[in-house]
């Protein structure tokens, strides 16, 4: 959610709607959730993971045949957090 606020903040969009599935029509979201059980399992064979980066090696080897596109952020990405606080919310409930 900050990375949203943040393009907003910074003039890259004027609104995101972000839309949650309605349960029972995630047909579209199959793909996905195949990719995510793949990952979960390679997990579940690793007792101690102590880095993030050995998460993404894991993730980047979860599947072999296309193996999954890793990119590794580092600090400065996140550092945007002062930006975020003068943006405009607007909760639709």
């Amino acid at each position: 959610m900050s990375l949203w606020l943040y393009v907003i903040r910074i003039g890259k969009f004027q609104e995101i709607t972000h839309e949650f599935p309605i349960p029972g029509h995630i047909h579209v979201m199959l793909l996905c959730d195949c990719d995510f059980g793949k990952i979960e399992q390679v997990l579940r064979k690793h007792e101690h993971i102590y880095i993030p980066a050995e998460y993404g090696k894991l993730n980047a080897c979860a599947r072999h045949a296309k193996p999954f596109q890793v990119m590794h952020m580092d600090t400065k990405v996140c550092q945007v957090s002062s930006l975020l606080w003068h943006v405009p919310l607007r909760r639709l409930l």
